[in-house]
């Protein structure tokens, strides 16, 4: 791996590259941190990487690891958006590489962590071809199919990129940087929001305390009154009978009602 003065080469799996990737995550899939060897070697190995299109290196002074999922976005979007290829942008190989490197320090680094999701680490092919291949992961992908949203590189990356001023409270979970937290999965995998920033914005006025925290019962899983599921039920209620893109917060707010206020 190139180094250049405490600095380290970003690189992108190639296709072996990603299949011996598949066979980590799937020979230890539930397992708990303790119980796993990461494959850090493949990060090394010339016979399975790609340098990118365009050189870039990790500033390890600056980012050896990271807290949070918004600090590891805002650092990876400022080095390479102006630079990374629509290609590398939306395949396979660089993603799951920068995964792999920071697996031990950021995506796994708790204590409660468990191997108990293969998207959020490497792309996941549809149920129909991971049926006929009868395996968690398909054997059989395509290196230009891009990597999920759930990814926890990519996934943090776009969400800097889309939503910049939301992306800190969407993105850090309270159970830490090896976790995607409710409010990630709620917003992020939902890919009219990327249309309505509003949705976002008005999520964070909503939500988010003076001091910071989170307002009570906002992750309740059940959609119970004043959730976030429950938000985005009436959000997209409220789209039925007005445009999001012409309404102010304070509009969007009235619209909700006393139950989010």
């Amino acid at each position: 791996m190139a180094k250049r003065k405490n600095k380290e080469e970003i690189k992108k799996f190639n296709k072996d590259g990603l299949i011996e990737l598949r066979n980590f995550y799937h020979d230890n899939f539930k397992k708990k941190k303790a119980d796993i060897k990461t494959p850090t070697h493949l990060l090394l190995d010339p016979a399975l990487t790609l340098p990118l299109d365009d050189p870039k290196y990790i500033d390890l002074d600056k980012a050896n690891t990271f807290n949070n999922r918004y600090e590891l976005a805002k650092y990876f979007y400022n080095l390479l958006h102006q630079s990374i290829s629509d290609e590398e942008l939306n395949s396979q190989g660089m993603w799951e590489w920068i995964a792999l490197y920071y697996f031990d320090s950021v995506f796994s680094a708790s204590g409660k962590w468990t191997l108990n999701r293969y998207d959020h680490y490497i792309y996941m092919p549809s149920k129909k071809e991971r049926d006929i291949y009868n395996m968690s992961i398909s054997p059989q992908w395509s290196e230009t199919t891009g990597t999920g949203d759930r990814h926890c590189v990519r996934g943090s990356y776009i969400a800097f990129e889309s939503f910049p001023n939301e992306a800190e409270v969407i993105l850090n979970s309270s159970s830490g940087p090896a976790f995607r937290g409710e409010a990630a999965e709620q917003l992020l995998t939902r890919r009219w929001i990327k249309d309505y920033g509003i949705v976002n914005k008005v999520f964070k006025k909503v939500y988010l305390m003076p001091d910071g925290t989170m307002k009570k019962g906002w992750s309740n899983t059940k959609g119970a009154a004043g959730s976030l599921r429950r938000y985005i039920a009436v959000i997209d209620s409220i789209m039925y009978e007005h445009n999001l893109n012409k309404m102010k917060d304070s509009d969007v707010i009235r619209e909700l009602g006393k139950e989010f206020s």
